[in-house]
C-alpha cells in the first residue's frame, strides 16, 4: 500500500490476515497495485526499514488493508483479533503496535481480551528501559484505573524495580520510567519507589560523569517531592531520611561537577526549588533545599552566581532558602543571607543578571530581596538597557512592576518616583503596547481585560504627574 509511500509486506498480508495467495494474486491482476505497493522482499522484521513499516501498519493500515480486500474481494477481517494475533508473535513490537492508538475506545476493547493484557505484561516485563517502553506505558495511562490495575500489577512492579536497581542503565532512563508512572498512577509510583535502592543512584550518578548526569539528577528530585507529596505522615519521615541519604551521598560530586562544568545557574536552581516542599520537620520553612544547601561553601555558591548564566528570578529563590539557612562558620552561626550574602554582592554582579532578565521578575526579586538588591535596582533604572527592556514589556507587566516598586521596602519614596517615571516615560501607549499585551495573555493562558490594564496606567501616569505618557 502506497500510504504515507510505506511499502506493506506480502507475508503480512497473506499470513496475519490470513489472505490465500490466489486473492492477493487477483488484487494485483486487478491494478489494486495503484494504492497497494507490496514489498515482496524484505521478510526481515528486525531491521530499520520493516520496523518503520511495522510501526505504521497497526492499528491504521489493518484497517486500510481490511478496507480494501473487503471492496475488492468481499473478505471480512476482524481487526482486533489481526492485531492480538500479530502482538502475540511479535510481542517485542507492541511499542509499535499501541502507541499510534489516538482512539482510547479501541485501545480499551482490546484489553478486555485477557489474552490482549497478557501479551502487554509479558512486553513490560522483558522490554529494557527507555523511551520505547515509557511510551507504550504512557498510552496505557489512558485506560480506566481498574484496566490499568489489572495490567501493572505488583508482578510488574517488580519487574520495573529490578530494571531501575540495574547498574547498567543511564540515570536518564530510569528518570524517564519513574516520570511515566507516575503520570500512570501515583500509587503505583510509590509502590516502585519503595522497591527502588537508593544506593544505586548513589552509585550511578557518581560513576557517570556525562553531562547529563547534572540535569537529570535534578529532574530526579522532582519525582521525589510528588511522591512526597501523596504519602502519608510515616511514609514522608521515610522519604526524607531516604533523600538525606541520598543528598549526602551525591552533593561533593554533584558540586564538583557544576563547579568544572558549563552549567547554567538554573540547574542548582530547579534542584533547590524541587527540594524545597519536602520539609524536615512538619510546619517548618526548613526543608531539603536547606539541608542541600548548607553542604556548599558559600563563597562557593557566590563564585558560582556571579559566573554561572544567571538571572535574576534564580536568586530571588536562593535568597529565599537562604533566609533560613544557618551555617557555622568560624565557631559562629551564620545566616546565610543576611551575613553572607548580603555583602558579597557588587553593581556590575547584578547588572548582568538584571541584562538576562525580564521587567518583572527585576521588580519582584528586588521587593523580596530588597536588603541586597533595591538599591541595585534604583541604579539599574537609570540605564538605556532598562529602559529598552521596558519598551519590549506588555502593559499588564508594566503595571505590575510598577505596583512592586511602588511596595518595595527597601526604596525610598524618592527612589521610587524615580523608577515609575522612567517605566512610564519608556513606553510608547499604543497600539503595538496594546497588541503585545494580548500576545502575553495568550502566553499566559489567561484573559487579560485591555480596557482595565489601560486605565490602570494612566491612574499610575497621573499619579506621577509631569509624566505624561509617550504617545508616539
Amino acid at each position: 500500500m502506497n500510504m504515507n509511500g510505506l511499502p506493506i509486506h506480502r507475508d503480512y498480508i497473506r499470513d496475519c490476515l490470513q489472505i490465500p495467495d490466489e486473492q492477493i494474486q487477483k488484487v494485483e491482476e486487478e491494478k489494486v497495485i495503484s494504492i497497494m505497493e507490496l514489498d515482496w522482499d524484505n521478510k526481515n522484521w528486525q531491521n530499520d526499514t520493516a520496523s518503520f513499516i511495522v510501526s505504521n501498519i497497526h492499528p491504521t493500515k489493518a484497517k486500510i488493508i481490511s478496507t480494501i480486500l473487503e471492496k475488492y474481494e468481499g473478505v471480512e477481517i476482524n481487526v482486533g483479533s489481526v492485531i492480538t494475533d500479530y502482538a502475540e508473535e511479535y510481542y517485542e513490537n507492541l511499542y509499535r503496535i499501541v502507541s499510534p492508538f489516538w482512539d482510547i475506545e479501541v485501545l480499551e476493547e482490546l484489553c478486555k481480551n485477557d489474552k490482549f493484557i497478557s501479551i502487554i505484561k509479558k512486553y513490560l516485563k522483558k522490554r529494557h528501559l527507555g523511551k520505547e517502553l515509557d511510551r507504550t506505558i504512557r498510552t496505557l495511562s489512558k485506560l480506566r484505573p481498574q484496566e490499568k490495575d489489572k495490567i501493572v500489577d505488583s508482578e510488574i512492579i517488580d519487574s520495573f524495580a529490578k530494571k531501575l536497581n540495574s547498574k547498567g542503565s543511564y540515570i536518564v532512563s530510569k528518570l524517564y520510567l519513574f516520570r511515566t508512572m507516575d503520570k500512570f498512577s501515583p500509587s503505583q509510583t510509590y509502590e516502585l519507589y519503595k522497591r527502588f535502592d537508593k544506593k544505586v543512584l548513589i552509585d550511578d550518578f557518581n560513576s557517570n560523569p556525562e553531562e547529563k548526569g547534572i540535569y537529570s539528577f535534578a529532574k530526579f528530585m522532582e519525582i521525589f517531592k510528588n511522591i512526597y507529596y501523596f504519602g502519608s505522615p510515616e511514609e514522608k519521615s521515610c522519604i526524607v531520611e531516604d533523600l538525606k541519604e541520598i543528598l549526602d551521598g551525591c552533593s561533593k560530586e554533584f558540586s564538583e561537577r557544576f563547579d568544572k562544568g558549563y552549567h547554567h545557574f538554573s540547574q542548582l536552581h530547579w534542584l533547590l526549588k524541587r527540594l524545597d516542599p519536602i520539609r524536615l520537620a512538619p510546619n517548618t520553612k526548613v526543608s531539603l533545599s536547606n539541608y542541600f544547601l548548607k553542604q556548599i561553601p558559600p563563597a562557593k555558591i557566590v563564585e558560582w552566581i556571579r559566573s554561572k548564566h544567571t538571572r535574576i528570578n534564580e536568586l530571588r529563590y536562593i535568597f529565599k532558602i537562604a533566609r533560613f539557612t544557618f551555617l557555622e562558620i568560624e565557631g559562629m552561626i551564620k545566616n546565610l543571607y543576611h551575613e553572607y550574602f548580603k555583602n558579597l554582592f557588587n553593581y556590575d554582579d547584578v547588572k548582568k543578571m538584571f541584562n538576562r532578565s525580564k521587567l518583572y521578575d527585576i521588580a519582584i526579586t528586588s521587593k523580596f530581596s530588597y536588603e541586597i538588591l533595591a538599591n541595585y535596582f534604583y541604579q539599574y533604572s537609570c540605564e538605556d538597557d532598562f529602559m529598552k527592556k521596558v519598551s519590549k514589556s506588555s502593559l499588564y507587566i508594566i503595571n505590575e512592576s510598577i505596583e512592586l516598586t511602588e511596595t518595595n521596602p527597601g526604596l525610598t519614596d524618592i527612589q521610587k518616583s524615580f523608577i515609575i517615571r522612567r517605566i512610564i516615560n519608556s513606553c510608547n501607549f499604543g497600539n503595538e503596547l496594546l497588541n503585545v499585551t494580548i500576545r502575553e495573555a495568550k502566553k499566559r493562558g489567561k484573559t487579560i481585560d485591555i480596557d482595565y490594564e489601560k486605565q490602570r496606567f494612566l491612574d499610575f501616569s497621573k499619579k506621577y504627574e509631569g509624566t505624561p505618557p509617550n504617545t508616539a
